[in-house]
């Protein structure tokens, strides 16, 4: 704990303990998977984590005064400004400009100040206008860099990973997508330890333009400083089409509204299913529908609902 943070503050005490969803009914073979629903976590995804680490380490500077700014593709932004909201500090984000309308309106809803950037320098542009800006501004911001502070893989090594070992038994691999890289990392970290005979598969998009909101295709991004790859026994490729076809499965086999990324991870999941019929898989389910509803992926999401109600 730092010292001052208010740890016992209600919405701090809310981030983590996730529920772990059986979803071994989406495999079609006797696999096992299993989710966290990360959407339960009060800034509703997985980087309520990091970003309450990240907060907490640089408290100091935040509760003096000082502006968080960051680079952000939409949920870590969004902790900031749940976080910020709630502990009295100021949240300066820079984001590409083709975030979700849903993402800008709950930084409005939380009270961040947001430079769009244009959407042609993607995410890296973002991070680059970032950095200018906390360099122009000095003592003023407190740069947290969600992409090269260890507090972002420290809070899954020391949460995400020994929830996952808590709620699910001999596990064989553990997948995760790969944006900042600090899920898959720090998870992983942990999962070794703790079940060393373990596989960890990182997933990527299949191409630069893709429909994954966060995630990194690393052969035409700048590989985030926090990313260890040498956890990471191998990297797997999940084209946008699959998907978004399995995002929309989630809610009509199991009646779970969740974003794109839930359904990259369990396209990854698949893939391994069918070339290790007795695995047994754990993954994160990173958030949830409500942040993609004006999106391509909502669209198609609405579109299978309607095939299945006309058949």
């Amino acid at each position: 704990m730092a010292p001052g943070f208010p740890d016992d503050a209600s919405l701090v005490r809310l981030i983590g303990d996730t529920p772990l969803v059986d979803l071994s009914q989406l495999l079609g073979s006797r696999a096992r998977a299993f989710g966290k629903l990360e959407a339960r976590n009060p800034g509703g995804s997985v980087k309520d984590r990091p970003a309450l680490a990240m907060v907490r380490d640089a408290w100091d500077e935040l509760s003096a005064g000082g502006t968080l700014v960051d680079a952000t593709s939409g949920n870590t932004g969004i902790a900031y400004a749940v976080l910020g909201r709630a502990l009295g500090f100021d949240v300066h984000l820079f984001m590409p400009e083709n975030a979700s309308d849903e993402r800008k309106r709950l930084f409005a809803l939380y009270g961040a100040e947001v430079t769009l950037t244009p959407p042609g320098e993607g995410q890296d542009g973002a991070i680059e206008r970032c950095t200018d800006h906390a360099q122009r501004r000095g003592e003023e911001v407190v740069y947290v860099d969600q992409y090269a502070n260890p507090a972002n893989p420290r809070a899954h090594e020391q949460t995400t990973g020994p929830e996952i070992v808590d709620q699910a038994d001999q596990l064989t691999h553990f997948v995760a997508g790969i944006g900042t890289g600090g899920t898959i990392t720090g998870t992983a970290r942990h999962l070794r330890k703790a079940v060393p005979e373990i596989e960890i598969v990182g997933l990527q998009p299949a191409g630069p333009l893709h429909g994954m909101e966060g995630w990194k295709h690393l052969e035409t991004n700048k590989t985030p400083a926090i990313l260890d790859r040498s956890v990471i026994d191998e990297v797997r490729v999940v084209d946008t089409e699959d998907a978004w076809q399995a995002g929309a499965e989630f809610l009509t086999e199991l009646g779970l509204a969740l974003g794109p990324s839930a359904g990259a991870a369990l396209a990854g999941i698949r893939s391994i299913a069918q070339e290790t019929p007795d695995a047994r898989v754990a993954t994160i389910l990173p958030d949830g529908f409500d942040r993609y509803r004006s999106t391509l992926y909502a669209d198609r999401v609405r579109e299978t609902i309607d095939q299945e109600g006309s058949s």
